[in-house]
Formats: C-alpha cells, structure tokens, sequence
C-alpha cells in the first residue's frame, strides 16, 4: 500500500500521524514523503480516535495556534482528512487480502473456529451485534459473554443472559457454513480480489 503526502505546512499533522504509524516504511521523495507500507502490516493497523502519539497531538496543535479564529470551520475538516488518512492506511484490496488470507491461516489453529454467513443467507441470529462467550478450563469461574461498545463494553455473567448468548451463538453456528466450507469460501473471494 502506497501512501504519498506532499510536504506543506498544513500537511504537518498528518506527516506526524503517517510518521508515527507506519514511519519505519517513510522515504523522502522530490515532492514529498512516500510510505511503501506492506499490506499484512497496513491490515495489522488499529487506529482508535483520541490515542494519537504524542508527535501528531503537538503538530495538531501547532497548526491550530497558527490558524486565525475565523478559521474554525476549516479545523473540523481536518478531523475528515485524519479519518480518511487513517482511512487508506487500513483498507483497499491489498489489505483486504492481507486480513482474509490472515482468516484462512488462523482458521487452521485447533482451538480456532471460523464460520462465514454469506450475505445471501439474508439475516442471521446475531444480527443485534457482534458479541464474545468467555468460557474458562475453571469450573468454579462462569461463562462470561462480552459485549464491546463505542465507548464502553459489557460483561454479562448472569447464568440467563450467558444462557441466551449461547444458544444465539448455537443458532448462528447452525446457520453458518462449516468452517471447512468457510475455509473455501473465504479462499474464493481472496481469488476474486
């Protein structure tokens, strides 16, 4: 995944941010900075909101001291240039393929189970949300079902609610492809990609 930045001054915070994501893949080109980034590590990239580095807080902020008062509005763009920056940094063909041959991988493990509902099965048991059962080798230490939020995330370890997940997470199986099937089905869309 190629990503390119032509070096302005307003174009500083979003250096610092490429810088300090994928700043091991930068080079200095005659019009800029280019980052050459190798898509399973693009894939391996998790950006969340409000956790920037320390580089890209004080180029943020360097930039807003020099922007005047009447300027507001153009700051809140900056916010959708970061998004889509970080945006081109996760995903494209490249990266998908990178994710989906990392599925068939991990999908060899013993103790993993992947199964795919293809879209044309129509809706499925867990269309409310993704969720987690959390099941330990302890007997005296319950299931737990996780549920992660935008801002927050719920553990349930009530025996009826646990209960419900699992035989939710029993019906999806059901309806799912095997994971022998689900295997091949993700190997046919890395084809197609």
């Amino acid at each position: 995944m190629r990503l390119h930045l032509v070096r302005t001054p307003k174009n500083e915070p979003a250096l610092a941010f490429a810088d300090a994501v994928v700043g091991a893949y930068r080079r200095e080109v005659d019009d800029g900075v280019v980052w050459d980034v190798p898509a399973d590590v693009a894939a391996a990239i998790v950006h969340r909101a409000g956790e920037d580095a320390p580089e890209v807080i004080a180029a943020r902020k360097a930039d807003a001291a020099k922007a005047p008062k009447a300027a507001a509005p153009a700051l809140r763009g900056r916010s959708a240039r970061y998004a889509r920056l970080a945006t081109e940094l996760t995903s494209g063909p490249a990266v998908m393929r990178a994710q989906l041959e990392r599925l068939v991988e991990v999908s060899k493990l013993r103790h993993v189970t992947i199964q795919v509902v293809p879209f044309n099965r129509g809706g499925h048991a867990a269309a409310g949300g993704s969720f987690t059962v959390l099941r330990f080798s302890e007997p005296e230490v319950p299931d737990v079902v996780y549920i992660e939020q935008l801002t927050s995330a719920l553990y349930l370890d009530k025996r009826e609610d646990v209960d419900h997940y699992l035989e939710v997470m029993n019906h999806l199986s059901t309806e799912a492809l095997t994971p022998t099937q689900s295997a091949k089905f993700i190997t046919e869309i890395i084809r197609d990609t």
